[in-house]
């Protein structure tokens, strides 16, 4: 068994549709898997979060407060 990465831009027309056809194939046939993974922005937030480097607010007041401040 092999393991092929793509990164597809499903604002694509064409990439989309063709995500599509790989999403039904394997679900048609029990050989081939589909497995989502986050993309880049996602895997840097939770290794944000993991690392604390968040910041809390109490509201919508608190968070504008808090980023005039930086």
């Amino acid at each position: 068994m092999c393991t092929i990465t793509l990164k597809i831009n499903e604002s694509d027309s064409k990439a989309k549709e063709f995500l599509l056809y790989i999403e039904k194939f394997a679900r048609e046939h029990n050989s081939v898997d589909v497995l989502h993974s986050p993309n880049e922005e996602t895997l840097q937030a939770f290794n944000d979060i993991e690392n604390g480097n968040v910041f809390k607010a109490n509201d919508v007041d608190d968070l504008f407060r808090q980023l005039e401040e930086e």
